[in-house]
């Protein structure tokens, strides 16, 4: 399929986007999502988008002060979440947000404090102060407080405005004799401020106002020193803000005036506290204490205010389960909204969108498009889905390997288009235990339809067993001397020898006795659910344990065997016989793995992987069960009673048993048969087989060359379908015929044949 997908008609364009991927940096390039770098693709969460805005809403018409936590699972999308809220109100882009009041929003995007010193309201003050608007905020915040004073002063007491045609903070500092100004409209503003406290509602700290606009000093040193004092960076005694009661002060202020400045809008602030765990680790009680009081300070101190608290389930757990356990818990009441956001992952249509996005970037960059088939070239869907579940649904992880990806094309200097998980695994597997979506697509494998009956797919088990065992046989500590696979083996029928050729026969020589020998075959069974293991697919195995040409039967079966089958093996070869009961779907997906690991990695197995996936699939360590088939005394096994064997054809077949019905002699029963099998089309075609069938079912009940009647007739007459033929059973009593009344299940073998035969008459 690969060789042709992107032929000149379906994908015109290949060899220039392999040109762009080789020469261009990855799109997935990883970056820590903080106030300075916030992803711009972001998919779904409407309903936590939802949650977030309306919290904001109250804050804002209510002039409160509201947690939100925002909880999930590592890399689950909690941080890009409050950073679509923190870029759209950044950019005042509210629409982005579903946000379409006349509010005036900013919004802080800063981490959780690992040292406990800085848990506390001046640090989380002064990181506030710090992003609100970096450098540039207090000079902003400065002059237009200033301007907008001087402009009231202006129309209620006709004092000229000294900066009355200076527009922003750019124009000021670029005046010659801004120091002029400066001193001028200081003046202006303390002549009248006592007047506008009471007609104007200007209602703001002198202190305050006398530190904001120091911040316009022309001489810089006294500048600074403002800046930093109000931003928290220089903090402490003697200093402006001495203690978190004056840092809540001076943070409710600010905010207010902003609302003021804006002729009374509705103003809010958004704090992000990102990564909470790093509350935990050494000193965690003081660190969580710390956190406790620096919340309840804005609860009781802040108004206008949004704190959105992120990081994992288990550290909110732990956060919350100490707080119950304090004397704060009371406190707390009222704090948090009722409304907190549990993440859940992203389905795997959204992740596809998100590396889409990723791709359309680069490509739209380069005036490529792409056909919709191959939009998340050059990875497929089926390698995205893979990449996200055994990530974990972790999305930086995700970006991880595609970042990884990109770069191994860049190194090999080609692209190579990764059509499926298997290309994936190739790569990024570094061992060989198996997450649930591997189990997933590994046991899909080996129940592909490409392998098309029961029997190949049990051959492909038995040549995996064999080669893995050969590989073992490398390794000394196994002590193994052959491994063979079909061997042809002699067992004896009374006089006569009949060759057969079990699966998997590997010999272990003796650790404890020179010249011993220990055999064990595994007996290969990879049959579709709905079929059994019958008596006769075990024949064979049994008559070799019998004759001690081995010494351990190991079944390797997907389907199951029936309870008296079981028990009968269990009770005549005790200790003899494993492996009767079928394997998981886990199992066979290790199987699986064992069965394709060269397919999938282009590389041969070594002894330790093996020796996992023998554990994995067949649930035994290989190195302890050598070692308890070793210690087996020889076997001593009370021989099974069977009839004694009469000539039919080349064939030995047992002798009739004695019915307690009449026994219709053979020519007889073919005579009174013959008319059900009498079309013209069976009688010219297979007039002989018809007649060794009849000669079978009369001899053998249901039984021939170790198959069942019913496949032997499948193979030999004609297809036929199950729902035609009508009770053999019933006709074969009426009719008089033997019946094997000793083994119900000889019946129904023998009914099974009798149904065919007589459904014979129906081909057209």
């Amino acid at each position: 399929m690969e060789k042709g997908l992107f032929s000149k008609k379906l994908f015109p364009d290949k060899k220039r986007i392999d040109e762009i991927i080789l020469r261009n940096p990855s799109p997935f390039i990883l970056q820590t999502t903080t106030k300075s770098s916030i992803p711009d693709i972001f998919v779904g969460r409407i309903d936590e988008i939802k949650i977030i805005v309306e919290t904001i809403k109250r804050v804002v018409e209510n002039n409160s002060c509201i947690a939100l936590y925002i909880e999930g699972a590592g890399g689950s999308g909690k941080s890009t979440l409050y950073g679509h809220i923190f870029r759209a109100i950044k950019q005042k882009k509210y629409r982005l947000i579903d946000l379409y009041e006349d509010y005036k929003l900013d919004a802080i995007f800063i981490d959780a404090p690992e040292d406990p010193e800085y848990c506390n309201m001046l640090y989380i003050y002064s990181e506030i102060m710090q992003n609100l608007g970096k450098s540039s905020f207090f000079d902003e915040l400065s002059f237009y407080t200033l301007k907008r004073v001087l402009e009231i002063i202006e129309i209620n007491y006709k004092q000229e405005n000294p900066i009355k045609n200076v527009n922003n903070i750019e124009e000021y500092l670029n005046l010659s004799d801004n120091a002029e100004k400066y001193k001028q409209a200081i003046d202006i503003v303390k002549k009248y401020y006592r007047s506008l406290r009471s007609k104007e509602e200007f209602n703001f700290d002198w202190q305050f106002l006398e530190k904001l606009w120091l911040v316009l000093n022309p001489n810089f040193d006294i500048s600074i020193k403002a800046i930093n004092e109000l931003s928290g960076i220089d903090i402490g005694k003697e200093k402006f803000i001495r203690n978190k009661t004056d840092a809540s002060k001076v943070f409710n202020i600010v905010t207010t005036l902003i609302g003021w400045l804006y002729g009374n809008k509705k103003v809010g602030i958004v704090i992000g506290i990102d990564n909470i765990e790093s509350l935990l680790g050494t000193k965690k009680e003081e660190k969580f204490i710390n956190f406790i009081n620096m919340l309840l300070n804005f609860r009781n101190k802040i108004t206008r205010t949004l704190l959105v608290i992120i990081g994992t389930s288990s550290t909110w757990m732990e956060f919350i389960s100490f707080l119950k356990n304090s004397d704060y818990y009371n406190q707390f009441q009222g704090l948090f909204s009722s409304n907190n956001i549990s993440l859940k992952f992203l389905e795997l249509a959204q992740i596809k969108q998100i590396v889409k996005k990723h791709l359309d970037g680069l490509y739209s960059e380069n005036s490529i498009s792409l056909p919709v088939e191959y939009s998340l070239y050059p990875f497929s869907p089926k390698a995205i889905e893979y990449l996200y579940r055994i990530s974990a649904k972790n999305i930086r992880n995700l970006k991880i390997y595609l970042n990884d990806y990109w770069e191994e094309f860049q190194e090999k200097k080609k692209v190579e288009y990764l059509s499926d998980a298997f290309k994936i695994m190739k790569t990024f597997k570094k061992d060989i235990i198996l997450d649930d979506y591997e189990i997933e697509i590994l046991y899909k494998k080996l129940w592909s339809e490409k392998i098309k009956t029961s029997g190949k797919r049990s051959t492909l088990v038995e040549n995996a067993l064999q080669k893995a065992f050969e590989i073992l046989r490398s390794d000394p500590i196994y002590s193994i001397y052959q491994v063979e696979n079909n061997p042809q083996i002699k067992i004896k029928k009374n006089s006569k020898y009949k060759t057969v050729r079990p699966d998997i026969v590997v010999s272990l020589a003796s650790k404890y006795k020179i010249g011993e020998m220990k055999k064990i075959e595994f007996q290969v069974k990879i049959y579709e659910e709905k079929s059994n293991v019958l008596r006769s697919h075990v024949e064979t195995s049994k008559r070799l344990l019998e004759q001690k040409k081995i010494d351990f039967v190991y079944f390797v079966t997907t389907t199951d065997f029936s309870k008296s089958l079981v028990s009968e093996l269990m009770e005549k070869y005790p200790e003899r016989i494993g492996g009767v009961y079928p394997l998981t779907k886990s199992q066979q997906a290790y199987l699986s793995l064992l069965v394709f690991y060269e397919e999938i990695f282009q590389k041969n197995l070594n002894p330790s992987y093996i020796k996992i996936l023998l554990k994995s699939s067949l649930g035994i360590d290989i190195g302890e069960f050598f070692e308890i088939i070793r210690k087996l005394p020889k076997i001593s096994i009370t021989p099974i009673i069977q009839r004694p064997l009469i000539e039919f054809g080349t064939e030995l077949i047992e002798e009739p048993v004695v019915y307690t019905q009449e026994v219709i002699p053979e020519k007889k029963a073919i005579e009174k048969i013959i008319p059900i099998v009498s079309h013209e089309k069976i009688k010219k075609e297979y007039p002989l087989v018809i007649e060794d069938i009849l000669l079978f079912i009369f001899r053998r009940t249901g039984r021939y060359k170790w198959q069942t009647t019913s496949n032997y007739l499948k193979g030999k007459i004609t297809n036929y379908r199950d729902e035609e033929v009508k009770d053999g059973y019933n006709w074969l009593k009426k009719e008089n015929k033997y019946v094997d009344s000793v083994s119900t299940s000889s019946i129904k073998l023998n009914n099974n044949g009798i149904k065919l035969l007589k459904n014979l008459n129906k081909i057209k």
